[in-house]
């Protein structure tokens, strides 16, 4: 896997972080595992009854960066190096 690194001049440098299929595959299954479960927690916060609309926007914000460091830095890279790992309801979900 290649992981993006900032460079002096503002460009991403690419490195090979996982070798290993099985750790690449582990990763994954994890990273996926913690996208579905901060997706969970977006729709604990959204259900109206204990949070402000303010509140709601905060966390979607929030958690959306987080969402978009993970398949950024991590799952894009380790997809890219290991295609097969990719799942193919994340090509559905495409725009």
């Amino acid at each position: 896997m290649h992981a993006a690194l900032h460079g002096g001049s503002g460009l991403f440098i690419l490195i090979s972080m996982f070798k290993n299929f099985e750790t690449a595959n582990r990763i994954s299954d994890l990273m996926l595992d913690i996208s579905g479960q901060l997706g969970s927690s977006v729709a604990i916060v959204s259900d109206g009854e204990n949070c402000t609309p303010d509140e709601v926007r905060a966390y979607k914000l929030c958690v959306a960066r987080i969402l978009d460091k993970i398949h950024e830095q991590v799952l894009g890279p380790l997809f890219a190096e290991y295609p097969r790992l990719r799942p193919p309801e994340l090509d559905e979900q495409a725009p």
